[in-house]
């Protein structure tokens, strides 16, 4: 790695007892985290969409409960000049500033190609709207600093309407900008479309265990996302093995062919139920009433 003249200012690792601090904070305000960590030692964090002030306290907040702060040095772009300023430029070194000097021959995006050559683990977050104004394009700097200093592009967001902060897909940059940004689009629209499909599976997975529960079944019904599934065992399962020592075909056939035959249509593998955005609170209550009325059949 070489030296760049400008030295970078970015903090170091945190430390777990934050973490710990912002898992039991984030329920107290309402928010809750989803996604997996980024297996990769470099990557650039497109946050979106960034339009409200309290993006910040709230993404770091999020960032800590899951986290990501922890593995990897970060750094977010600020112009140089504020680093010269008393107090705010220190601060803006705790926070992970990295000063980007307009007036220096290279562009902005080999300033930032210059920092990933700097550091062996670093994550560079990156608001790609360049504004708080809710705009229906983003700027393409951060694909460009991506491209050039050949690290992936991991996707965050912040969803308002159910109070959630996570991680999408890191998607590597093959220089088919088209391409690449499609998929970027592709996975915001999907998690629009979503939005509406989790609460109908929660719904789903409490009438199912409401069923269980009234007829005292040793069964259990998970979800994951907008997807939901009840198991024959009567907590949830650790494991697929743990999952698979407890099936039974014959008790699955029959609680598909019960359901087919009052308009009910189950993922035809496992007891699996998938919401789409044409799910309805009735198809889910209709499935609860037909569920019920299986297991009053079974066990009286």
């Amino acid at each position: 790695m070489r030296t760049s003249p400008y030295p970078l200012s970015i903090t170091g690792n945190g430390q777990p007892p934050v973490q710990r601090a912002a898992r039991f904070l984030l329920p107290l305000v309402g928010w809750s985290v989803e996604g997996d960590l980024p297996d990769v030692p470099q990557f650039v964090l497109v946050v979106a969409p960034h339009t409200s002030n309290w993006d910040v306290p709230v993404g770091l907040l999020c960032a800590y409960a899951l986290g990501l702060l922890f593995p990897w040095p970060y750094g977010v772009m600020v112009k140089a000049p504020v680093f010269r300023w008393p107090l705010v430029g220190p601060l803006m070194r705790w926070l992970g500033g990295i000063p980007i000097d307009r007036g220096a021959p290279n562009n902005v995006v080999d300033q930032m190609a210059d920092a990933f050559q700097q550091h062996e683990r670093l994550m560079l977050a990156i608001t790609p709207e360049g504004t708080r104004k809710k705009t229906a394009y983003w700027k393409s700097g951060f694909y460009h600093i991506a491209l050039k200093a050949r690290v992936p592009i991991v996707l965050a967001y912040l969803d308002y309407a159910r109070r959630v902060g996570g991680l999408g897909p890191t998607i590597w940059p093959s220089g088919d900008a088209d391409a690449d940004l499609a998929a970027r689009a592709l996975f915001f629209t999907i998690a629009d479309a979503a939005k509406p499909m989790i609460p109908l599976a929660e719904r789903w997975e409490a009438g199912v265990n409401a069923a269980i529960a009234s007829r005292g079944v040793p069964w259990h019904a998970t979800r994951l996302g907008a997807r939901a599934e009840y198991h024959f065992m009567p907590t949830r399962p650790r494991d697929g093995m743990e999952q698979w020592r407890h099936a039974d075909s014959e008790l699955e056939r029959f609680l598909h062919l019960w359901a087919m035959n009052r308009g009910i249509l189950m993922t035809p593998f496992h007891n699996m139920a998938l919401m789409s955005p044409a799910t309805t609170e009735a198809d889910v209550d209709r499935h609860t009433e037909v569920f019920e009325a299986a297991v009053e059949a079974l066990f009286g």
